[in-house]
C-alpha cells in the first residue's frame, strides 16, 4: 500500500522537474542583434556563432546557410570586410526586424540592409536579410532597445 501511495507523489515530482527544464529563456530579441553586433565588430566569429542555434537558418545576400557550420564559412569570411551598427529596431514577441549599416573597411562606403530574426532561448533561430539599400546621408541607426 506505501508504494501505491509513493509512485504518484513520484511522478509528480518528476513531471515538476521536467516542466522547470523545459522552460523558454527570455531574451529580449534585440538584446540577442546587439551581442551578434558587438562579436562581429570583434571579429570574434566564435562568440558571434554562440549566439545561433545548432540549427539555425542564415539566409543573406550570399545565400541560404544551415546549421552553425555553414554560417561560420559564410561569416568567417566577410566579418572583416566591414563594421555594422544595427538598430531601428521593431520586436513582437520572439521576432525581432532591425537594420544594420555596414561601414566597408575597404573604402568607407555605407551599405544598409534590413533583417527580420526569430529568436529561441536567447538564440537566433533565423535570420534573413529582407532588403538591401543605399543608406541616404539623414539615416540614422536607432540601437535604443525596446
Amino acid at each position: 500500500m506505501k508504494n501505491n501511495f509513493c509512485l504518484p507523489l513520484l511522478l509528480v515530482f518528476v513531471f515538476s522537474l521536467s516542466a522547470c527544464d523545459s522552460s523558454q529563456v527570455e531574451t529580449n530579441p534585440a538584446a540577442v542583434i546587439e551581442a551578434y553586433e558587438a562579436a562581429w565588430n570583434a571579429k570574434d566569429s566564435e562568440a558571434m556563432l554562440a549566439l545561433f542555434t545548432s540549427d539555425a537558418v542564415e539566409m543573406n545576400g550570399r545565400g541560404t546557410f544551415y546549421g552553425t557550420q555553414e554560417i561560420r564559412t559564410i561569416y568567417e569570411g566577410v566579418m572583416g570586410l566591414a563594421t555594422i551598427d544595427c538598430g531601428n529596431y521593431f520586436v513582437a514577441e520572439n521576432k525581432v526586424n532591425y537594420d544594420c549599416l555596414f561601414v566597408m573597411a575597404s573604402d568607407g562606403r555605407l551599405e544598409g540592409e534590413r533583417y527580420a530574426a526569430v529568436i529561441e532561448n536567447g538564440k537566433i533561430k533565423v535570420n534573413v536579410r529582407t532588403e538591401k539599400f543605399k543608406p541616404q546621408k539623414e539615416f540614422k541607426v536607432d540601437s535604443t532597445l525596446p
